[in-house]
C-alpha cells in the first residue's frame, strides 16, 4: 500500500477574532502611551534612542492592564507585528523578568516590518524588534535601498511557505544577531534556511546589539552602508 504524503500546512496566524480584538488593543495602547500613565515608558523609549516618528510608525503602545474583547493585555510596552493587514503577535517589553512576553494567541514565527521587506532587494534582518526599529529610523534618507525586518527572536527560523514570497526576490541579505551562543546558532540558522544569498554580518567590537550601538552614538546607516557594500561587490 503505498504511503499518503503528509499534508504540509505553512504557519498560520491567529484567529480572525484575536487579530480584531489585536488591532484595536494596539489604538488603544497607542493611545495610553502618550496619556501621563504612559510617561515613563515613553521616556523608556526615548531613552533607547527612538524618535516619536519611529514609535508611531511602529504602532507601539503602553498597557497598563487593558482588556480588549478574551484578549488580555498585560502590564507593559506594546509591540505588534502585523504583515500585508494581518496581525501576526503582540509582544510585552515588560519591567520585570522575563523582559518579554507574548499576548496569548500570539503567532511569534513572523517577520517584523515584513511589509518593507517585500519591497525592497536588499534586507538586514536582525535579532529583535528593538533592533530593527533602530536601523529602520536610523537609515531613512540615507541607505534606504536595504529594507529591514526581525525575525523577533534568535530561535525563530522563517517558514519559507509563508514567508518565502517576502524573501525571493532578494539579492542580498545580511543577518545580524546578538554576540552570544544563541544568537551565533539564530544567525547561522536564518543563513541555512535561506541560502548563499544570506550573509552573516556583525557590528564593531564591543557594540552590543544594534539598538546599544546607537545610543552610545554609533553611526547605524554608515556601519549598513560599508557592510553592503562589502558583501555587493
Amino acid at each position: 500500500v503505498k504511503q499518503q504524503k503528509p499534508e504540509f500546512h505553512a504557519y498560520q496566524p491567529p484567529t480572525e477574532k484575536w487579530q480584531a480584538d489585536a488591532w484595536q488593543a494596539v489604538e488603544i495602547c497607542q493611545v495610553k502611551l502618550h496619556d501621563p500613565e504612559g510617561v515613563k515608558a515613553l521616556e523608556y523609549l526615548h531613552r533607547r534612542g527612538f524618535t516619536n516618528d519611529t514609535i508611531q510608525h511602529f504602532k507601539i503602545g503602553y498597557s497598563n492592564g487593558v482588556k480588549v474583547g478574551e484578549l488580555w493585555i498585560p502590564h507593559g510596552i506594546i509591540i505588534p507585528c502585523h504583515a500585508n493587514g494581518v496581525m501576526w503577535y503582540l509582544k510585552i517589553r515588560t519591567n520585570t523578568v522575563p523582559k518579554y512576553t507574548l499576548v496569548k494567541g500570539s503567532r511569534p514565527k513572523a517577520i517584523f516590518n515584513a511589509d518593507e521587506l517585500a519591497m525592497k532587494k536588499i534586507a538586514l534582518i536582525v535579532e529583535g524588534e528593538f533592533n530593527a526599529m533602530a536601523a529602520w529610523q536610523e537609515t531613512r534618507g540615507n541607505c534606504e535601498e536595504v529594507a529591514i525586518a526581525s525575525m523577533g527572536a534568535a530561535g525563530y527560523r522563517p517558514d519559507l511557505a509563508q514567508w518565502g514570497v517576502y524573501l525571493i526576490n532578494k539579492t542580498l541579505i545580511l543577518a545580524l544577531f546578538d554576540a552570544d551562543d544563541a544568537g551565533e546558532k539564530g544567525a547561522m540558522g536564518m543563513c541555512s534556511t535561506i541560502g548563499n544569498r544570506c550573509k552573516l554580518t556583525a557590528l564593531p567590537p564591543g557594540s552590543g546589539d544594534l539598538n546599544d550601538f546607537l545610543t552610545a552614538g554609533g553611526d547605524v546607516a554608515a556601519w549598513l552602508r560599508s557592510e553592503v557594500d562589502y558583501w555587493r561587490e
